[in-house]
């Protein structure tokens, strides 16, 4: 959507909040001069330690509010996807967290209870994990972590989180049968928001791998949606 478009919905008293390159910018809204409040930079000039900002693998923009206004940030560097936290009142960066999975973060988003939840992979001791975390958007601190392991057959793929009206997870995994050729499935599991345990999964079998999209209505429904292949060259 044009820059003109988001300005002239939104009123005079609030603000519409930027993400360029690798600095944050603050622009004001209809009415008011479109002036940079404030900016930050991230990384430093030295390719060892070069930062990227912009849209998650997921298509996902790397950028979210959180409860108190404050803007959360996504980027990428040689050490790994971190969460970086603004306030908004002056550019102070309030915390740093390195991705709670310790791999790429594939989804991100805030709730209006000051948390964090971040979907990600890990590799470890040769294997692959499909991480969930729940972070303090406060401290950055993590609250707790589901995770997926890889085993003798099938490892996971992390893609998509939502949340429920009662404020429960739906997170979104491909699983890959390592045993049988085509053997891949679109999962969705809900987690508990308390303590991170798993409440129930379910697995559809879409013979190929790709991201799964999912939603929730009002009542508490949730829709998925994967690829298929047929096994004709037909997907």
């Amino acid at each position: 959507m044009p820059w003109s478009h988001q300005i002239s919905r939104t009123s005079h008293k609030q603000f519409l909040r930027c993400l360029a390159a690798i600095c944050l910018a603050l622009h004001c809204a209809a009415g008011f001069a479109q002036n940079i409040v404030w900016q930050k930079m991230l990384g430093a000039d030295s390719s060892s330690t070069r930062y990227e900002l912009g849209p998650m693998a997921s298509g996902k923009s790397g950028l979210a509010i959180d409860a108190r206004g404050d803007v959360i940030v996504l980027s990428a560097s040689y050490g790994g996807h971190r969460l970086t936290k603004f306030s908004s009142a002056d550019g102070a960066i309030v915390w740093e967290k390195m991705s709670p999975g310790g791999g790429n973060v594939t989804d991100f988003l805030t709730d209006n209870d000051d948390h964090v939840y971040v979907s990600s992979m890990r590799f470890q001791a040769g294997l692959n994990y499909a991480v969930l975390s729940k972070l303090s958007s406060l401290s950055g601190d993590l609250i707790w972590e589901f995770t997926l392991a890889e085993n003798g057959s099938s490892k996971f793929d992390p893609s998509k989180i939502k949340k429920d009206p009662a404020g429960n997870l739906f997170f979104g995994v491909t699983r890959t049968n390592k045993l049988t050729p085509f053997g891949y499935n679109a999962g969705l599991l809900k987690i508990s928001d308390n303590d991170g345990t798993k409440l129930w999964d379910a697995y559809l079998d879409t013979r190929m791998s790709g991201s799964n999209l999912i939603d929730v209505d009002p009542d508490g429904n949730a829709f998925l949606t994967t690829s298929y292949f047929s096994g004709d060259n037909t997907n």
